[in-house]
């Protein structure tokens, strides 16, 4: 049953990075701006948070977006199954 805890969270912070990507609130870098490490001219799409702001490596992005993909009831059956053999 300890383990359920680990999943469920992850799943989440998955859904609530893929929301504010959707919605056009994460850091994309550099991509598509214009601009490289020389320029001076901040864009407004440099300027939102990154990852690493936030406190959340990109593996743990990359694992929580992945838990967040997988449709809840095939989520919930898979946990319950790593939960009965722990």
């Amino acid at each position: 049953m300890r383990q359920r805890f680990g999943y469920a969270p992850r799943r989440r912070l998955g859904e609530l990075i893929a929301a504010q990507k959707e919605a056009g609130l994460m850091n994309k870098g550099a991509e598509g701006a214009g601009i490289n490490q020389y320029s001076e001219v901040r864009s407004p799409a440099t300027t939102a948070p990154k990852l690493t702001d936030m406190g959340i490596s990109k593996d743990l992005s990359s694992q929580s977006q992945q838990l967040a993909a997988v449709p809840e009831e095939e989520f919930e059956s898979e946990v319950g199954e790593v939960a009965q053999r722990a």
